[in-house]
Parts: C-alpha cells; sequence; structure tokens
C-alpha cells in the first residue's frame, strides 16, 4: 500500500504513452491514456493525431509521458544468436563500425535470433524537447516494437498479436518470433489482464506496463543512464509543482495558526494589562479614600474624646450652679447651626452650648445666670427665649465658649 501511495504522489494515476510514427513531414502519434486504481491498470482513452493539440480532451493529458520512437528513423535488424554471444557482439554483427556515441541501441532476444533497433540520440534529445515544449516531460524511451518483449508473461500460450503491420509469435512463454503481418491492415482487438485493447496500441501499452513490476531487462539498452537523469528531471518537477505550494501552504497554515494563538493570546495580556491598570487607578484611588477615611476617623476620635471630656466637665460645673428649682429640659454642646441635609455637610456652632428648661423662680434663674457669666470657660450668656406660662417659666440660654 505504501508503495502504491508513494507511487501516486510521484506518478498520479493516469500514464500516458506516445507511439512516435511517420516522419517529419507526415508526423502521427498514437496516443494511450491508462489509469491505475485499485492494482488494476485500465484504458481510459486511446487516439492517432499529427499533434497533441488534436487531442479531444488536453485536459486529461498528465505531466508525464513515454515514449516510443517507431519510424523510418529508427532503423532494426535481426541476427543469429550462437552461443556465448553477448549484447555488444550481437549489436556490431547487425551494425557493423556503428559509432555508439552517437546512437541509443537496444536489443531483444527472441528464441534463436535478437532483434536489434539503434536511433541518433540527437533526434530522441530533439522529439523530448518538443514534447517539453509542449508541456510533457518525456520520464523514459524505447525503440521500435521491443516494448512487445513485455507481453511474454500475460499470454496464453500459443499466442499472436497483430499490429497493423507486424505479427508476434509467442510459445511456451517466449517472444518467438517477428514477421510482417499477412492481414494486411486488419485491425483486431485483444483482451489482455482484463483489458480490452487494439491491436495498433499494444507498442503502446507494453511501454505502460514497465511501471507495474515488468522486468524491463528483457531489455538491453546504453540509454539506462540518461533514461534515469530524465526520470529524476520529472521527479524535481513533480516536487516543485507539488511539494512546493504544499510547503508554503504548511508555512502559511503554521503562520495562520501562530498569528490566531499569538493574537488570542495578545489580547488576553491587553486586557490583563487594561484590567491591572485599571485595578491599579482603583486601588491608588481606594488608598487615598482609605487615607481620607482614616483622617476622617482620626479627627473625629479626636473630636469625640475632645468633646467627651469638654462636655463632661462643662455639664458638671452647669449643674454645680444650678439651683434645684430650675428643671432642664436640653442640653447641647455645640449644636446643629442647620437642619441635617442629604448630601449636604453638618453645620456645627462650635463653643457654644445651648440650655433649656423652666423655672417656678424667676430669681433663682437670675442667680444661675450670674453664676454662669463668672465660670472661667464662659466668656458670656445670651437669653434667647423667655416664655411666662402660668406658674412656671420657659427660657433657652446661649453660653459662649470663647476660642
Amino acid at each position: 500500500m505504501l508503495e502504491t501511495l508513494t507511487r501516486n504522489i510521484i506518478y498520479g494515476t493516469t500514464y500516458c504513452a506516445l507511439e512516435h510514427l511517420g516522419s517529419k513531414e507526415y508526423p502521427r502519434v498514437r496516443v494511450l491514456l491508462t489509469s491505475y486504481k485499485k492494482g488494476e491498470v485500465n484504458i481510459l482513452h486511446s487516439q492517432e493525431v499529427t499533434s497533441l493539440n488534436e487531442i479531444k480532451d488536453k485536459k486529461q493529458l498528465p505531466k508525464h509521458a513515454q515514449l516510443i520512437v517507431n519510424n523510418e528513423r529508427v532503423l532494426s535488424k535481426e541476427v543469429l544468436v550462437s552461443s556465448g554471444s553477448n549484447d555488444s557482439s550481437l549489436l556490431y554483427e547487425a551494425f557493423p563500425g556503428l559509432d555508439t556515441k552517437d546512437f541509443y541501441y537496444e536489443v531483444i532476444r527472441l528464441r534463436d535470433t535478437a532483434l536489434v533497433f539503434i536511433c541518433r540520440k540527437k533526434y530522441i534529445a530533439d522529439l523530448i524537447e518538443h514534447y517539453e515544449q509542449q508541456g510533457i516531460i518525456i520520464r523514459n524511451w524505447r525503440l521500435g516494437v521491443s516494448v512487445m518483449k513485455h507481453f511474454e508473461a500475460f499470454l496464453e500460450d500459443p499466442k499472436t498479436l497483430r499490429t497493423n503491420s507486424l505479427a508476434f509469435e509467442y510459445r511456451e512463454g517466449l517472444l518467438e518470433s517477428i514477421t510482417p503481418s499477412e492481414e494486411g491492415n486488419r485491425i483486431e482487438t485483444y483482451h489482455i489482464q482484463d483489458m480490452e485493447v487494439d491491436g495498433r496500441y499494444l507498442n503502446t501499452l507494453g511501454i505502460v506496463l514497465e511501471n507495474f513490476g515488468i522486468d524491463s531487462n528483457a531489455i538491453t539498452t546504453d540509454a539506462t543512464d540518461p533514461i534515469q537523469a530524465q526520470e529524476r528531471l520529472y521527479k524535481q518537477h513533480r516536487f516543485y509543482s507539488i511539494g512546493l505550494p504544499v510547503a508554503i501552504g504548511t508555512l502559511l497554515l503554521i503562520f495562520l495558526v501562530n498569528f490566531f494563538i499569538y493574537n488570542h493570546y495578545f489580547t488576553q495580556v491587553e486586557n490583563m494589562e487594561v484590567l491591572g491598570n485599571t485595578n491599579s487607578i482603583q486601588r491608588e484611588l481606594l488608598q487615598k479614600k482609605d487615607s481620607i477615611v482614616d483622617q476622617k476617623q482620626q479627627l473625629f476620635e479626636d473630636v469625640i474624646a475632645s468633646s467627651s471630656s469638654s462636655s463632661s466637665y462643662f455639664v458638671d460645673q452647669l449643674i454645680a450652679k444650678m439651683p434645684s428649682t430650675i428643671l432642664l429640659e436640653r442640653l447641647a454642646y455645640q449644636p446643629l447651626g442647620k437642619s441635617i441635609k442629604q448630601k449636604k455637610p453638618l453645620a456645627i456652632q462650635t463653643n457654644l452650648i445651648e440650655v433649656a428648661g423652666s423655672t417656678s423662680q424667676n430669681s433663682d434663674l437670675s442667680k444661675w445666670i450670674s453664676a454662669l457669666e463668672e465660670l472661667d470657660f464662659v466668656q458670656g450668656v445670651s437669653i434667647k427665649d423667655l416664655d411666662k406660662g402660668g406658674r412656671l417659666t420657659n427660657f433657652k440660654l446661649t453660653l459662649n465658649l470663647g476660642s
């Protein structure tokens, strides 16, 4: 499963094979699109065009493809295989004096013979550049019909596959021979691995199978290193086309999450700072109020203590001088100057004593007033009210205590 996931990330689920046919003046390209899902290969679309722009739905084309060069620029020759002969000897037997610096070659072995394909490297490079200009990176390539070797593992024995020009004979699990088709241009349809495939697209299907466990070593080539370099080029392109946006998106997501977290905590810190400042101001105000209250409390206690001590002394002196014929009804030390009103300060008449009462002997009242005037703390006595009512005389006196 991990292998499938990795393959899907790198290559996607759509595979494209291009078989380059025809000449430069009359180009033809066979296009085969396949999908790989749930371990199965399915054919999506096949079409022969003169240019990729003719594809019905070009959006279906992936960004990568596998190329088969199978036109007059590819030369092939069949040679006999003798015991001990290797691929190099088969190459030089087929094309004596060939300069391998200028040519790619491929060799496939049949039962008693070998088929050798060659093509100029520059032509292959030009084709790769041509398709890259159209937005498709060529991952690997094959020459002629060498990929027909890959069908050996999928066919019942014996079996003959025909393209529109060649017949491929398979026997005992091997590709035995390749001969011109006697059926002419008759097109046949084959069922291979539950796929229905047009005979004209067998070659393109063969190169697609190389992606899914086919032993590509059955084809000997000197293009292994350039193909691996082209594969690395595609993977780098895939990495930048997918990995870079994912990386940027991940970074943006991290920055976004970080921003929200930072903003959340920044807001909390800001609120706490505002709350702290408010609490500090309120604490300062409270401390000031507490200080004022403490001062007033102390003043009140001092006044109370002073008043209590003074008033006791004054009352004792007043009572000591008062005749028995006088009845006191009210004695106020530092009386209120005005009635109490809400949210208004108290108006206290300092250094005053108000005395009110009644007497049955007016002469005793006069003697008491005289006695009060002689007291050390009394600077003057004022009669505020004097009212004769029946046998009793009501009076109200004010004693000025000075400063």
